[in-house]
């Protein structure tokens, strides 16, 4: 009886560790998936407010945090109900086997020494056996602790304007003068950009994405004023000028995600995610896994995916901040017309460092020195 009852109690104690570990393993990689994403929306911070996508990324974590909490749960239930069996189960398990070789000494003759030996090797031995798989239990996954990572994901409201346009046909940058840090970036700038397919060219560090930022109020004037459609932008409604301007600038980044998902966080239409990849040329499979860094594609192919997701949010004007840096001429030159061919009414601003296809573009503004101004 002790022998069978123990064998029991070992197979017992060890399929209920098995389902333990697979649910820990599960857990584990639920909890490094929200730790990755959360650090991924960090990075990609910029990104994130130029594609105006902040509500879309703050859902994306809250679904993936209630599903650790959900398996946290299931695995509280699970631990809960092990020590339950552990502690009053086997207990009385233990009184019954006893009482029946009380009964069998009585009755049949059993020496009592033999129920005391029983009783003293049960005790000896229960514990080993329920420790041979403790080391398997898990750690618990407090909620505190991620709720805290939740509260910094929760981006400040910035103050939205009531006035709203319908749409964007032209920008003008008055006597633009800004500085950081006591060094000025940008002095006297004007241009009026009519929605047209631009080209902005000049040294590193000369202030043209600077200009953009201003644009989308990423950052604040020093002086000047900056128009769209007559209308000075500190009094327009932010999200009117993010959800029709897309900025890509020079430090996006992509989540530890196949492409499709990477994509359908901006629009979910998947012929539209389809047409996109056509006009970038981009030629991984949609569900290709992209490691953290993007580390096992090319800096190529990153930059197209980059491209791709922007297409599938814009409106009135794209902003490439040196988008094709990684791409070469030729390629970027096939990718351009596409883009030109698809979107016509698109309005389109280029930074770049090199002017190699600016013959694409209705104009091209140099930006020279080290600070701003403009010379078409």
């Amino acid at each position: 009886i002790f022998i069978i009852f123990m064998i029991m109690l070992f197979f017992i104690s060890k399929k209920y560790q098995y389902i333990l570990n697979n649910n820990y393993k599960l857990l584990r990689s639920t909890n490094n998936k929200v730790f990755s994403y959360f650090i991924n929306s960090l990075l990609a911070f910029s990104s994130i407010k130029g594609l105006h996508i902040e509500d879309k990324i703050i859902d994306k974590n809250i679904s993936t945090y209630k599903e650790v909490l959900n398996l946290t749960d299931k695995d509280n239930k699970y631990n809960n109900f092990y020590l339950y069996i552990e502690n009053n189960i086997i207990d009385l398990i233990y009184v019954f086997i006893i009482f029946i070789l009380i009964m069998l000494s009585r009755y049949k003759g059993l020496d009592i020494s033999n129920v005391l030996l029983f009783s003293s090797v049960f005790n000896f031995a229960l514990p080993f056996i329920l420790d041979i798989s403790s080391y398997l239990t898990i750690s618990k996954i407090h909620k505190t602790s991620i709720d805290k990572v939740l509260d910094l994901l929760e981006l400040q409201k910035e103050d939205l304007k009531t006035t709203r346009l319908t749409t964007i046909k032209k920008v003008e940058f008055k006597n633009i003068n800004f500085s950081y840090d006591d060094t000025q970036l940008i002095k006297n700038f004007n241009y009026e950009y009519k929605k047209e397919r631009l080209m902005i060219v000049g040294e590193s560090g000369s202030g043209k994405s600077t200009l953009i930022k201003l644009l989308l109020r990423f950052l604040k004037l020093n002086e000047g004023e900056i128009l769209i459609d007559n209308i000075n932008i500190n009094y327009l409604d932010l999200d009117f000028i993010r959800s029709n301007i897309t900025y890509v600038s020079q430090n996006e980044v992509l989540f530890n995600d196949t492409i499709l998902n990477n994509l359908s966080i901006v629009n979910k239409d998947i012929g539209k995610i389809k047409k996109v990849c056509e006009i970038v040329r981009l030629k991984h499979d949609l569900n290709y896994l992209i490691l953290d860094d993007a580390s096992n594609i090319s800096g190529g192919e990153r930059k197209k995916i980059i491209i791709a997701r922007a297409l599938l949010k814009v409106k009135d004007i794209l902003i490439l901040d040196e988008s094709f840096n990684e791409v070469g001429i030729d390629e970027e030159k096939k990718i351009l017309t596409n883009i030109f061919d698809e979107y016509k009414n698109l309005g389109v601003i280029y930074i770049s460092h090199r002017n190699s296809n600016k013959n694409l573009f209705d104009k091209t503004l140099c930006i020279g020195g080290k600070i701003a101004r403009s010379r078409t």
